[in-house]
């Protein structure tokens, strides 16, 4: 019995003396620094993590894309496939025809032209007629 306990604690003993010397060798030799206690390297990874999300310039960013050039026909189709308009001035949701029941005053053509008075908008040859709730 007192020699598997002799034997085990020389195992254990040279197991850690080894793991230990590794390890010094790995973070101390060669003018390594220990990351964790470098505050300089610190400043540096969470700067450089801030940079990657509003470094909109770098392309090497995996936050920001390239920029897409949309078609005429893109943007045409977009728009033409809208259900609802939704502004501050409320949710405008499309119908089949114009309502001939709205004034001329309360329909625009334009979106900038929305006021709280609007009730229809013409949109790209669709009409949208503005809900009640």
């Amino acid at each position: 019995m007192k020699k598997i306990f002799i034997s085990t604690a020389l195992i254990m003993t040279v197991s850690a003396g080894t793991a230990l010397s590794i390890y010094a060798s790995n973070n101390y030799g060669e003018g390594k620094t220990d990351l964790s206690s470098s505050p300089a390297i610190h400043r540096e990874i969470s700067t450089d993590k801030e940079m990657k999300i509003t470094d909109v310039d770098n392309p090497n960013n995996p936050y920001v894309t390239a920029s897409v050039e949309l078609s005429e026909e893109d943007i045409r189709s977009g728009q033409e496939s809208l259900d609802s308009i939704i502004n501050p001035f409320g949710t405008f949701n499309k119908v089949a025809k114009k309502d001939s029941s709205i004034s001329e005053e309360e329909t625009v053509d334009n979106l900038d032209d929305v006021t709280a008075d609007t009730k229809q908008i013409l949109h790209y040859g669709n009409y949208f007629v503005k809900s009640d709730s």
